[in-house]
């Protein structure tokens, strides 16, 4: 939230933008990128800029994982966030598009954990 308060009107709507264009694409996934990236080239501290860049980085290691769903759902899996994130952006709720963004990314990071975990599979009952 902080680089959204700190940056101009025209760099939050060029971010709303990148994120409808990944939709029109397609690409929805391409919505973690595209924030990375925003707050990366855009905040005005240097130990967030370091650490998106390092979390843009871990990014490119999560496509593999992605593969592993069906096309057409890699196509839209994200669709709705990506909605959410651009309607936050354009009535200038810059807390709720944050939260949005942080629940994404908890929601990301559990699914992944889980991935590793069990190896893609289900956990079993016991």
């Amino acid at each position: 939230m902080h680089t959204l308060e700190h940056v101009t009107e025209e760099k939050r709507a060029e971010l709303a933008g990148h994120l409808n264009h990944s939709l029109e694409m397609g690409k929805s996934y391409y919505c973690f990128e595209i924030t990375l990236a925003f707050v990366r080239l855009n905040s005005p501290l240097a130990m967030v800029r370091e650490c998106y860049n390092v979390l843009s980085d871990l990014v490119a290691w999560g496509y593999p994982f992605m593969r592993r769903l069906p096309e057409k759902k890699l196509e839209t899996i994200y669709a709705d966030w990506v909605v959410r994130l651009k309607k936050y952006l354009s009535r200038d709720e810059l807390s709720d598009f944050s939260d949005e963004w942080v629940a994404l990314m908890a929601q990301e990071k559990q699914k992944y954990e889980a991935l590793l975990r069990y190896g893609g599979e289900e956990k079993h009952k016991e």
